[in-house]
């Protein structure tokens, strides 16, 4: 596998790697980051959203606290309560910028600076290898992740209808992988489905 530049960018889906992508500036990534966290704190105080920040290491990760968030529903005025325990957190770094679902999987990916890491998985492998391997750019959807996450958030009166209606046509696809590689005079781009048998 070649991935030429040298940050990358991971996506993750609770306890799952959703895409990667590659960056090369920290320094960018840092202002928009910081923009959206000083934004955040302003505007999402009246919503509902809490914004914190835990060193981890070396690192600083940045906590939404989305637990709070009431979106308006129709006309009834009544709103929609974000479930208590979602949190999205982010963190920078020289090496990597990671976006998680809570903040054991971007734990998880600062530790993996120097173990375990995406190129290591047996899915995202299987999927590389449907791909060129010299490129650009790369990024890959854990759509069973996103699958998964969504399942938790199913109503109980609506699970046996969703088990039995929907989820028998949902889990055959289990992730999207795409690179991109610039050329002298044609740029040349792959997208690839991956599903899995029953």
């Amino acid at each position: 596998m070649q991935i030429v530049p040298s940050m990358l960018v991971l996506f993750v889906c609770a306890a799952m790697p959703v895409a990667a992508a590659p960056a090369t500036d920290k320094a960018a990534a840092d202002r928009l980051l910081t923009q959206l966290r000083g934004f955040l704190a302003l505007a999402g105080g009246s919503s509902g959203i809490k914004v914190s920040d835990e060193t981890y290491g070396d690192t600083t990760i940045t906590v939404v606290d989305l637990g709070g968030l009431a979106l308006p529903s129709g006309m009834t005025g009544a709103g929609i309560k974000a479930p208590p325990d979602l949190r999205i957190s982010y963190a920078v770094t020289d090496q990597v910028i990671v976006l998680g679902y809570g903040t054991d999987f971007t734990k998880a990916v600062l530790d993996a600076r120097t173990g375990d890491s995406l190129a290591k998985s047996a899915r995202f492998s299987q999927a590389l290898g449907k791909v060129d391997k010299a490129h650009a750019s790369l990024v890959w959807l854990d759509v069973a992740g996103i699958r998964t996450l969504l399942e938790s958030q199913v109503p109980a009166a609506d699970r046996a209808d969703y088990d039995a209606n929907a989820k028998p046509y949902l889990t055959a696809f289990d992730s999207i992988i795409g690179t991109f590689a610039p050329g002298e005079t044609l740029d040349r781009g792959t997208l690839v489905l991956r599903v899995t048998s029953p």
